[in-house]
């Protein structure tokens, strides 16, 4: 479809293009004209703005192409060949142009365009020229010449080459300007303008060597000045303008070509870098580069509002900027990944001033330099502590699920402990006057209460939130550990296969390590609840090299298999195959990320109907310390100058531990809370040297009771006695020389150990 404007326009530079031809310099080699045209840059203009369809226009309506009739009366019908190329090469040109709007290649380029249009023009006037003036004269030219010379013929085609090919120039050229952009309604980019000034300048610079080579000519040659140097007095002189035109328009298309590559080049850059600004803002992360000296190169923080605030911190070291933990880390990371090493990935912990720690994981890769060189690191840290405390929740969770579904098993253990303390309990009233076999009944309570003490102690650091601690852990035990709770909740009709051949050690928080054998196996006899079958446990080194290099895991079940097409989706967290309300799909997730947080990888086979393995490995680890003595060994003496605290709300255990103390010759006081005990140690500090509390207690805790307790005397050694708190800190106790825990239930041995240990 055409449009009313760009139609009008290109019609009328035709028209002008015809018009102005009239005013063209001409040479004449008897009997032909030779002219140098310059009008049919209007019609070429048209095209090169427009489009072939308006080309066409500004040629055949305009008449732009009709010129020849009007210069070269005597070429008769050799003028219709000379229109027609020129129509090609309007349209030709007018096509070229779109083409390169849409897509710039090397074809379409106008001076490429322009070779190929020559070699068309050539090949025309050489074999269609002489025929047609064979064919003279035309019905509008009587007088047309009937033959024409090869010598006329090459002259043609060689002025036409060039004049062709300037007038591209000179088109391509002023298409660049503002001023005729505004013209032809074309869109005007923001460096335009200096396309103006160059072009003006340039033609301005070809005129003033047009004059001084004028008055030159005219003072020292003609010696006509002033007269001559304002005459045209032959074709040198329109040659010499049409020459120092033609140097302007080359300077200009130079000079606007490299100004428009460099503005555009800016304007593409300045474009990336308002794209990198605008996706760093809608970022979360930390992202810096650092160079090789570990200067702050570039900077973006999230919480930095303004960009003021991160562009402070660029040109400072990173020692001044960012956390210890990371400067702590980045050394030796820095120089693998400068020295040609795969982008690393590391995490770190940055207290804040309220107290309260973040997690990061940053992801440090190489920047290169311009030449493809290593010149710093680019790091994308991460706030990773909503995920890390939504890993600890989803564990707990899971745990709480294997809690609940081992309640059965622990009932179990309970009753198969409690039944023997009840039975000896009363037996032994029965023994009084046969003291061996009151001793031996009171011996197996007390070996039941110890059982059940183990017991309580499983489960209460099974369902624990904490940090996992990394100890080395023997596998053995813990597959043991877990067999033993699982054999009473597990059906009659499914059947336990253990085999354990391998006693190594592994790296792991041992609550974990349960975790994992406790939802395999969960997981494996639910898949034979209903059809019955075999549960296979087996613990083995693996054969690789070293010997025992890994311990290897095998959970295999003959249940109901698992489909290829959820295969691949069983360690996603939530996924469950189970019914609604049976599960919450978090058990295989949680182990997945227990097993690769170890070190260690787990894999699964699985044919449907057939049952399936899965397979946990581990790395294992060689301990370097032998087992340590276990026969019992002598207690340092207690200093008879010992005064004792005893706080401890409930009665039973309260006076049972003062009549023991006393009959230990030790000097004890009793509380019933920590106010009544702070009350007596404010009176007189020195009446107390050690100070047992236990910690969950109504008003005051123990924690409480024992600062405080410290705060009134800083010397004061402390035993907590703890059955199940949460309002422990272990770690606060554990760098104290000066307190200790004793674990409830504890006998009365274990707690003069840890007497004598304390103050020895």
């Amino acid at each position: 479809m055409l449009h009313i404007r760009p139609l009008v326009t290109s019609v009328i530079l035709g028209l002008l293009g015809f018009f102005f031809s009239r005013y063209s310099l001409n040479f004449t080699i008897s009997p032909f004209v030779i002219s140098i045209n310059w009008s049919y840059i209007l019609p070429l203009l048209a095209g090169m703005a427009y489009g072939p369809r308006y080309a066409l226009a500004a040629g055949i309506i305009g008449l732009g192409a009709f010129f020849p009739f009007v210069l070269w009366p005597t070429n008769g019908w050799a003028n219709v060949l000379s229109a027609f190329t020129f129509v090609v090469w309007f349209v030709w040109q007018g096509w070229c142009s779109r083409s390169r709007d849409r897509r710039k290649t090397w074809w379409n380029h106008p001076f490429i365009a322009q070779i190929f249009y020559c070699m068309f023009f050539s090949l025309s006037i050489f074999i269609l020229y002489p025929v047609l003036f064979g064919l003279n004269p035309a019905p509008w030219a009587p007088n047309a010449e009937t033959g024409i010379p090869n010598a006329v013929l090459s002259g043609i085609v060689f002025k036409e080459i060039i004049l062709t090919c300037l007038a591209v120039l000179v088109a391509a050229t002023l298409l660049k300007s503002s001023a005729v952009k505004i013209i032809f309604g074309i869109p005007v980019q923001s460096f335009s303008r200096y396309n103006d000034r160059t072009l003006a300048a340039s033609l301005a610079g070809g005129g003033v060597i047009l004059l001084f080579h004028r008055a030159l000519s005219s003072i020292l040659i003609d010696q006509d000045f002033p007269a001559g140097f304002f005459q045209l007095r032959d074709a040198q002189d329109r040659i010499d303008i049409l020459i120092m035109l033609c140097v302007g328009f080359i300077t200009s298309f130079v000079v606007i070509n490299f100004v428009e590559r460099r503005c555009k080049a800016e304007e593409s850059l300045e474009q990336s870098r308002e794209m990198l600004r605008s996706t760093l803002s809608s970022m979360d992360d930390i992202v810096f580069t650092l160079d090789t000296k570990c200067v702050i190169v570039q900077y973006h923080h999230p919480r930095d509002v303004i960009a003021e605030a991160s562009a402070s911190v660029i040109g400072r070291h990173c020692v001044e900027v960012l956390p210890e933990a990371f400067n702590r880390m980045l050394p030796p990371v820095m120089a693998r990944i400068l020295a040609g090493g795969a982008a690393e990935q590391i995490e770190y912990a940055v207290v804040e001033a309220d107290g309260g720690q973040l997690r990061y994981s940053a992801k440090l890769s190489c920047h290169y330099d311009a030449a493809g060189r290593p010149d710093g690191i680019t790091v994308v840290s991460r706030d990773i502590t909503a995920q890390k405390n939504m890993e600890e929740q989803l564990r707990h969770t899971q745990k709480m699920e294997a809690i609940g579904t081992l309640a059965g098993g622990i009932a179990h253990d309970f009753n198969n402990i409690l039944t023997p303390i009840v039975m000896l309990a009363g037996m032994a009233k029965n023994y009084l006057n046969a003291p061996e076999k009151l001793t031996a009944a009171l011996d197996k309570i007390d070996q039941a209460a110890k059982r059940a003490k183990e017991l309580t102690g499983q489960i209460l650091s099974f369902s624990r939130k904490s940090v996992p601690a990394v100890v080395p852990v023997r596998a053995a035990d813990v597959v043991r550990e877990c067999m033993k709770l699982l054999r009473p909740t597990i059906p009659a009709t499914i059947a336990i296969d253990v085999s354990i051949t391998s006693e190594a050690s592994v790296m792991g928080d041992p609550v974990q390590l349960y975790q994992v054998v406790m939802n395999l196996c969960t997981n494996a006899y639910q898949a034979m609840e209903k059809n019955g079958g075999t549960l296979t446990v087996t613990l083995a080194d693996a054969v690789t090299e070293p010997p025992a290099a890994n311990v290897v895991l095998t959970i295999r079940d003959t249940g109901t298999g698992i489909a290829p097409e959820i295969r691949e989706k069983i360690f996603e967290p939530y996924f469950t195959t189970k019914d609604s309300g049976s599960g919450t799909g978090l058990g295989l997730s949680v182990v997945h990320g227990i097993v690769t947080g170890m070190n260690g990888g787990i894999s699964v086979e699985s044919t449907v109907g057939t049952g399936s393995v899965f397979t946990v490995t581990l790395p294992a680890i060689v301990s370097a310390a032998t087992a340590a003595d276990a026969r019992p060994q002598s207690l340092p003496a207690v200093s008879g100058s010992l005064n004792i605290f005893f706080v401890e709300d409930e009665p039973s255990i309260r006076n049972v531990v003062t009549d023991f103390f006393r009959e230990q010759k030790m000097h004890v006081a009793v509380f019933s809370n920590g106010t009544e005990a702070l009350r007596a140690l404010e009176q007189d500090p020195s009446a107390c040297s050690l100070l047992i509390t236990d910690i969950t207690m109504p008003g005051i805790d123990g924690m409480e009771t024992a600062r405080r307790a410290r705060a009134l005397r800083p010397d004061l050694r402390i035993i907590l006695c703890t059955g199940f708190s949460t309002h422990v800190d272990r770690n606060v106790v554990a760098a104290d020389d000066r307190m200790q825990i004793v674990e409830k239930p504890f006998d009365m041995q274990e707690l003069l150990a840890k007497v004598r240990s304390i103050t020895s």
